[in-house]
């Protein structure tokens, strides 16, 4: 990921060596070379590290408009042809640009009404001097996002949260409220960060600053109620390995070596399958964590396991492509003994930090052999394998109870007891919060935020 920062005020920005831009790429820039523009109320830093073949023909902070605008950016385009398209563009030129080149043209074009028409990973912030206006924007699905501070004269940004932190006169300040909240297990607010007054922009965040005001809005929103139907459900089949085709292709769009996680589960395997078949004959280094070998293990369990090596070999073993790596957990690693390098990479306390043990040899595999981008099957339960948990407890609220029947019925058939789906899934909806809680006290279980919480 390439990195970028800036400041932009209703008074000139502080002269060279006294805005902290230089500083501040160098901590957080990766070590790469920066690139900086100072203009006479605004001023941005980028840092670039190529992942995609077009990031090569990118500079930035970049000029365009007639050189009454400025653009940093980050990130890839998965859409590339089709914002190309829509542009007119002469195919023979299109090809010399980069990804944010043709963002600046869209932007050119259409102003912040190009967002909606930009599809991928990414996130840009657009100086226009003429307006004295600045846009940021990212990209919908979260890949990307800005980090930003703002106290009415001046308003910092950085694709880093820790980095808006290291501009000069700047406070660290602890947000209690969303600290409350990570003590808690709950998410962090819509925007938050640990820090009072440094806020993020959400997925297919939008803003706007002008005069020392700025305002946030979503470009775009998922559409809740749109449903896809088909007549034979073999085309749902079809309709889903389409889209992982596409999104698939889209990461592959590198100059490294492509690494992919790869688990004994359905969403990992997919992606990795969907992977191995695209970049054929291209080689594609798959990480699968394993138990450490001398580590004593529970039972099986009848419907679990614990060492995913056997499941992802049957899957590397189809595509002769596929070069894989299994790397058992051992001693412990230097994440694990230092939790303050993964605070200063993320910018909040990690959630399930001993899982990041199991990790780490993977990362250090994907690093070791040059990899810039590591395939997931993160969010797959959300998505490919989304169970449609709450489906029961939504049609028993619609009076649907032949339908819920025949759901529960679909279930035995495939070897889950009914009754825990109804308890976990249908019950634990539809029963009132007193009665959930006095069944707790019963079973003597107690509240279920006293026992999730980091708090004694």
């Amino acid at each position: 990921m390439s990195f970028f920062a800036g400041l932009v005020g209703t008074e000139p920005v502080p002269a060279e060596g006294s805005d902290g831009l230089d500083g501040i790429a160098a901590t957080y820039g990766g070590g790469g070379r920066a690139s900086v523009w100072r203009g006479d109320s605004a001023a941005m830093v980028h840092v670039p590290r190529p992942v995609t073949p077009e990031d090569r023909l990118d500079r930035f902070p970049a000029a365009f408009a007639g050189g009454t605008s400025r653009l940093v950016f980050d990130g890839r385009l998965d859409n590339r042809e089709d914002v190309i398209r829509a542009l007119a563009l002469d195919p023979a030129r299109a090809v010399r640009l980069g990804d944010g080149a043709l963002v600046m043209a869209a932007l050119e074009r259409w102003g912040i009404d190009a967002c909606p028409r930009l599809i991928g990973a990414f996130a840009f912030a657009w100086w226009n001097e003429s307006l004295r206006r600045l846009v940021m924007a990212a990209d919908a699905s979260g890949g990307r996002t800005i980090f930003a501070h703002s106290d009415g004269r001046r308003l910092r940004f950085a694709s880093r949260p820790l980095a808006v932190l290291a501009f000069p006169g700047m406070a660290r300040q602890v947000d209690e409220t969303a600290m409350a909240h990570l003590l808690l297990a709950r998410p962090i607010p819509a925007g938050a960060t640990p820090f009072r007054g440094v806020f993020r922009l959400p997925p297919a965040g939008l803003l706007v600053w002008k005069d020392g005001h700025h305002s946030i809005s979503r470009y775009w929103r998922p559409d809740p109620g749109r449903r896809i139907v088909h007549r034979d459900p073999r085309d749902y089949v079809e309709a889903a390995r389409e889209l992982l085709d596409q999104v698939v292709a889209a990461n592959l769009r590198a100059i490294d070596p492509v690494a992919c996680q790869l688990s004994g589960g359905l969403d990992s395997s997919a992606v990795a399958a969907t992977a191995a078949r695209l970049s054929s004959p291209r080689v594609l280094h798959t990480l699968t964590a394993q138990p450490d070998p001398s580590a004593p293990m529970p039972a099986e369990r009848p419907r679990g396991f614990y060492d995913e090596g056997p499941f992802a070999a049957a899957t590397a073993a189809l595509y002769p492509n596929i070069t894989p790596h299994y790397l058992p957990a051992g001693a412990i690693t230097p994440g694990e003994e230092d939790a303050t390098a993964l605070f200063r990479q993320f910018g909040v306390p990690m959630r399930n930090f001993t899982n990041f043990g199991a990790w780490q040899p993977l990362y250090a595999r994907a690093k070791a052999l040059g990899a810039s981008v590591i395939l997931t099957g993160t969010a797959g339960n959300c998505t490919l394998s989304w169970k449609s948990e709450a489906l029961l407890a939504d049609l028993a609220a619609a009076g649907r109870f032949v339908e819920l029947a025949r759901q529960l019925h679909g279930l035995r058939r495939h070897g889950h007891r009914p009754w825990p789906q109804i308890r976990q899934n249908l019950l634990r909806y539809v029963v009132p919060a007193r009665a959930r809680r006095q069944m707790q006290r019963l079973r003597g279980t107690g509240e279920a935020w006293r026992k999730r919480a980091l708090l004694t």
